[in-house]
């Protein structure tokens, strides 16, 4: 599924469903290196970074992975 707008995604009610999920998933991690596979725009990459994980988000799309280094800067 191609998002029109990455960034309003990312801050409108998807964007918070995501922020939900982000931090149910941040309470089942062990350890501190984590491998975001499939990580689309980098929302969940870009979430643990800032808890503290040593983070990569690899994704198959590359024009995903463009929008992600435009949204995220510092993945």
């Amino acid at each position: 599924m191609k998002i029109q707008n990455a960034h309003k995604r990312l801050f409108s009610l998807w964007g918070y469903i995501d922020q939900q999920h982000n931090q149910l998933i941040n309470l089942k991690l062990k350890g501190n290196k984590i491998l975001d596979i499939g990580c689309g725009y980098g929302s969940m990459t870009e979430f643990l970074r800032k808890k503290g994980y040593e983070v990569d988000g690899i994704d198959h799309d590359k024009e995903v992975v463009l929008i992600a280094s435009q949204l995220c800067p510092n993945q």
